[in-house]
């Protein structure tokens, strides 16, 4: 791989570079320069510190330096474009130059546009121009190897980079992650619930079951005494006693059921849902591991037709005034 930058970060940022983008990117470069000139920040400074007698003066002189800053920016600029576009002219293996010029000749003509119409004097933007019909005619020179080139290697490593950064699995398997995490956690409160409407059953269960213990035994201690005179009201007094527990106890039976019934089935419908979630996970997974299979397959390919072309290609890109 590269020292500096991996091929398929350079690959991703020469493809996701628009004339807007770069019309932004010489911009803010022309900003950094303007702030490396110390003539410059001398001028800015005493403009903060002056009277609005001597405000127009330093104004107007800040003005023309910054004017020079950019006409030399985009001199040196159509200059490195020039070397960028002469070293790719140069090189000896076919497939690797329109590899190249399919790689970094839309980049030039964006940046020679730009340069076209910031520049001022006629011999400049003539040469800028220059640049954008050798752009040109280098495109259309490669089309007589179009056939040799398609039938390679280098022709798959664009498309097969391109699969890889539309597809995103990184962004999709996180999605997943988070889904399965949120449905993991609705089957818990889910696990939870049931277990309380569980414990609230055997509760009502148990508390029946020890007062039909007690008013057993108590018929049988009336029974057993002999004062029958206080049956009937020690049956009044337990029959009025178990109203209320029936009552209590009957309710709560009637409400956790549907509970648990309708719990029951958001059971089973989360639980479907993470199946297929985790089914998900591995499909995404797999087809990452295929795509990123393939482009390394390719790119040992091109390695194996042309050892030096990673390097030689960060060595062009080292020439474009691109940031990562």
């Amino acid at each position: 791989m590269l020292n500096d930058m991996k091929l398929d970060t350079i690959l991703n940022i020469a493809q996701s570079y628009s004339l807007a983008k770069i019309n932004i990117l010489n911009k803010d470069l022309l900003k950094i320069q303007c702030k490396q000139n110390d003539q410059l920040v001398k001028l800015n400074k005493q403009l903060s510190q002056s009277n609005s007698i001597s405000n127009e003066i330093l104004k107007n002189q800040i003005k023309e330096l910054k004017r020079q800053e950019k006409l030399r920016y985009y001199k040196n600029l159509t200059f490195n474009l020039g070397q960028t576009l002469k070293t790719i002219e140069d090189k000896e293996n076919t497939n690797f130059k329109i590899f190249l010029s399919q790689l970094f000749l839309p980049l030039i003509e964006s940046f020679s546009k730009d340069a076209v119409n910031e520049l001022e004097e006629i011999g400049d933007k003539e040469y800028a121009q220059n640049i954008l019909e050798k752009c040109k005619s280098i495109t259309n020179s490669g089309k007589v190897y179009e056939t040799q080139y398609y039938s390679s290697p280098w022709s798959r490593i664009i498309p097969a980079k391109t699969s890889i950064t539309n597809y995103n699995a990184e962004k999709k398997i996180k999605n997943i992650e988070v889904s399965i995490l949120l449905t993991k956690h609705q089957l818990d409160n889910i696990e939870i619930e049931n277990k309380k409407n569980t414990n609230k059953s055997k509760g009502c269960l148990i508390s029946s079951i020890l007062f039909l213990i007690v008013w057993i035994t108590l018929i049988i201690a009336i029974f057993l005494t002999d004062d029958f005179m206080t049956i009937p009201a020690a049956l009044l007094l337990i029959f009025i006693a178990a109203i209320p527990l029936v009552i209590v106890i009957r309710g709560k039976t009637k409400k956790n059921e549907p509970c648990i019934n309708e719990n029951q089935q958001k059971k089973i419908e989360l639980s479907a849902k993470l199946r297929d979630l985790n089914n998900e996970l591995e499909s995404t997974r797999s087809k990452e591991v295929e795509l990123l299979r393939n482009y390394s397959s390719i790119v040992q390919e091109v390695t194996i037709d042309y050892p030096r072309w990673e390097k030689e290609t960060q060595n062009i890109f080292d020439l474009l005034p691109i940031k990562q």
